[in-house]
């Protein structure tokens, strides 16, 4: 039998539990989120508020190490795209402006 972490909802268990295996049922991940029964903005600010937890790193690891590796890669590249537009560049980094 599985420990329960005290800690995070069952909402917070549910959708780190479609994180860690939505893409072995070879489903898209917007229906795994939809079978869930929240809305996919819902889904993603329970998700961010599971990830803060350090209860669900206890639960699992290498899930919200994993995720977190990701979000924080996917903040950088949105950033970088963001200073890359503002300087009048292309993801190149050459000038597009003559």
């Amino acid at each position: 039998m599985e420990e329960v972490v005290p800690g995070l909802s069952d909402e917070e268990r549910q959708v780190l539990s479609v994180e860690d295996s939505w893409w072995r049922s070879r489903i898209k991940k917007s229906d795994a989120i939809q079978a869930t029964g929240m809305s996919s903005t819902h889904y993603y600010l329970v998700l961010n508020r599971a990830l803060a937890k350090p209860a669900a790193e206890l639960e699992n690891p290498e899930l919200v190490r994993r995720l977190k590796r990701l979000r924080e890669k996917r903040g950088n590249e949105r950033h970088n795209a963001r200073v890359i537009r503002e300087r009048g560049g292309n993801a190149s980094g050459q000038n597009t402006v003559s």
